[in-house]
């Protein structure tokens, strides 16, 4: 808890002097792997103490490549080049965990001893963009075409729906409901996959 361990929004840094989970486990023998896709947990912050790897989406160059040639209409052949599956073209956070986890459990299979990995996926979180599958099954054809037409505006539209303002119509509001529910469906499928 906050009060506990002294992070806030006012001060992200962790106590170096607080004892953490991952690096109790290690002194037991445990190999202890982290993924985060939250700015705020970051190594610099502290939170990487007591882990033998800690990766952090934020930090990744191939990630900041990716997010990068997303904007870019020859996607499939910087995923080519790369060495990208293409199932991430629409994912630069869940999709992204778990392809890193795997990769690193596949280099940890013969490791003779039990491991503990802290997973930190960021969805659902505003502003809300599933991948175009989610998107098609949770919003109708109508909150699809409003969200083409104000996505660029989507995080203005997310905090009014948080209550930081009280201009959204009663359409903008179900459509941030929808789009929040295509992420939780996404994110519970990314979950299970793994």
């Amino acid at each position: 808890y906050p009060e506990e361990h002294g992070v806030s929004w006012a001060h992200y840094q962790l106590d170096d002097e607080r004892p953490l989970l991952a690096g109790l486990l290690a002194e037991h023998g445990y190999h202890t792997f982290a993924v985060s896709n939250n700015w705020l947990l970051s190594a610099e912050n502290g939170f990487a103490r007591g882990f033998e790897h800690y990766w952090e989406s934020a930090t990744d160059p191939l990630v900041q490549s990716w997010r990068l040639a997303l904007r870019c209409t020859a996607l499939a052949w910087i995923s080519d080049c790369i060495g990208v599956p293409e199932e991430l073209a629409s994912d630069a956070g869940s999709a992204w965990t778990n392809w890193v986890v795997d990769r690193h459990l596949a280099s940890m299979a013969s490791a003779d001893r039990p491991f503990f990995g802290f997973l930190n996926y960021f969805e659902p979180h505003d502003p809300y963009s599933p991948p175009p599958a989610y998107k098609s099954s949770h919003l109708t054809p109508e909150q699809r075409e409003a969200d083409r037409a104000w996505h660029q505006e989507q995080a203005d539209l997310c905090a009014q729906a948080c209550g930081l303002s009280d201009t959204l119509s009663p359409e903008e509001i179900e459509l941030a409901s929808a789009l929040y529910d295509a992420e939780v469906a996404y994110q519970d499928e990314m979950l299970g996959q793994l």
